[in-house]
This record gives structure tokens, sequence and C-alpha cells, in this order.
């Protein structure tokens, strides 16, 4: 299959991280050009979404398995995306509502702003991950689940629970026990990846709230991700 892009620095941070996960938990990159921002690659049969499965424990099973195959320890070079610029981005949210949070609620985003601090902080080995991992971004193949469209993010490895506790895209908001899928969720991925629920949680609000800003400055809604955020701050994780 054929990608190309516009110049941008995400579709060279996708290139780099395609070329290092070489197929491990991920399409193969077959051949490129860094010039002509291009990129052929390994065509995915059958290609279902991880979104089609019903059984959700199932899914994340899957998710957290695939997200251990992918992830590298931090490389030295610098066309992978950091992390830490992305929640730098809160800043460009308080100069746009002069110190405020606009639509946001002003106690979620403080409450990621300090999170995400502290975790940027510690003295944590960062990897290179997916950066958007979600259902819509794992597939089905002959050699089993692979991710596409890697964002080639580094930073904290939990971070990647995020976009798959926020997903499927406003369609898990809609179920009737969402609450119950999420805390599900979270004990599967604390089960498989080791990281302390309360951590997974802290995540997955960071990232909504991101998420929401995202949608406040391209225009494209903020509604569910902080309905999200609401719903994941006040979650009980014990």
């Amino acid at each position: 299959m054929l990608k190309m892009g516009v110049p941008n620095r995400e579709f060279k941070s996708e290139m780099a991280a395609l070329r290092l996960f070489n197929g491990k938990g991920a399409c193969r990159l077959i051949d490129y050009d860094e010039v002509n921002y291009w990129m052929l690659l390994e065509r995915l049969k059958p290609g279902v979404m991880l979104a089609t499965l019903r059984d959700d424990e199932h899914t994340t099973h899957i998710a957290a398995e695939v997200m251990q195959k992918i992830w590298r320890p931090s490389p030295e070079e610098d066309v992978f995306i950091r992390l830490a610029d992305w929640f730098d981005g809160l800043k460009r949210l308080r100069a746009l509502f002069n110190g405020g949070t606009g639509p946001l609620t002003r106690k979620l985003v403080e409450r990621t702003e300090r999170s995400a601090k502290d975790f940027f902080l510690e003295n944590h080995k960062p990897v290179l991950m997916h950066g958007d991992f979600h259902h819509f971004n794992v597939l089905s193949s002959e050699r089993g689940w692979l991710i596409i469209d890697p964002k080639g993010v580094v930073g904290p490895a939990c971070y990647e629970v995020g976009p798959l506790l926020m997903n499927p895209w406003s369609d898990l908001i809609d179920m009737l026990d969402y609450r119950a899928m999420t805390k599900r969720r979270i004990d599967i991925l604390h089960e498989r990846l080791g990281f302390e629920r309360e951590r997974i949680r802290e995540w997955g609000l960071a990232h909504s709230v991101l998420s929401a800003w995202w949608g406040i400055e391209d225009n494209t809604g903020w509604e569910y991700s902080l309905a999200f955020a609401e719903m994941i701050a006040g979650l009980d994780t014990k």
C-alpha cells in the first residue's frame, strides 16, 4: 500500500517509527522516501479493525499484547515527537483564554498539569511508542494483530493507554455500562502491563484533557473528550 503526505514532522516521525518497529507488532515498512514523503507499506489481510470485536475484555488483552511488542527504548534521533511537547501545548490553552481554561473544567486541567509535570520529573525510562494507540489503528493480519499509523512518540510508556481507554471514539460514552467497562479495562491493563491502576487512570485523564484542547485548537469538538475526562477523573480504581 502506498501512503503519501505533505511535508510535516508527524509523517517523518511515522516513517522512522515503522523503520525501528521493523514489522514486530506493526505493519512492515517496505520502502520510503524522506524527501518526497511517501511510504510503501505492507498490506494487512484481512485487515479487520480491533474496533469490530464485541468482547471488550478480549480486545483489551490484545491491545496490551501489541503495545508490549512495539515499545522500544528511547532512540537518540531527534525526528520523533516528544510527549512533553504535546503537554506543553496546554500553555496555549491558557494563553487563548487569558490564563483560564475556556470550556474545559478548570480543576481537571489543573489536575492534568500537575500529574503530567510529576510524571515527566520521575526517573522513568522513556520509550518509543505508537502515540495514538486505539481500536482503529490495530488491524488483523496473517501475522497477527498489528498497528498502523504510528505517531512515533517518545515518553513514559503508560501514556499509551490513554487513547485506548477513550475509544472507540464517541461510541464508548453511549454505552450504559461504560464506567464499568473502563474500570475493567484499567484492571486488565494493570495486570498485563504492570502499571498501577491509579497511574493508568491519571494518564487516561491527562490524554482526554489534552484531546479536548486539541479539539478546541483544531475546531473539531471537545465535548466528548471532556465528558470522558469528567468520568474517569472520579472513577474508583480500587
